[in-house]
């Protein structure tokens, strides 16, 4: 099993990305890419993320007044 994790103010735009990796370190998948603050989708993630049993990611942002963000593994990555 790997783990997910979030960078604040990196990746495409600046503004953060989620990612996997597997747990020995053979992979590292970015999930998405936060558009930055001039989206409404804001960016910035912060603090660890959390899993649900259905595969949905949690997390929590602080650019754009912050707020909390959801992300999905791709299909075929779900428990990895």
């Amino acid at each position: 099993m790997g783990s997910c994790g979030a960078n604040a103010f990196q990746g495409a735009n600046g503004a953060g990305t989620v990612y996997m990796a597997a747990k020995d370190g053979s992979f590292l998948q970015k999930i998405y890419d936060f558009p930055g603050p001039e989206s409404s989708l804001g960016g910035g993630p912060w603090a660890t993320l959390m899993q649900h049993t259905n595969g949905i990611l949690y997390g929590l942002s602080v650019v754009d007044n912050g707020g909390i963000f959801t992300a999905s593994l791709p299909a075929a990555l779900f428990g990895f």
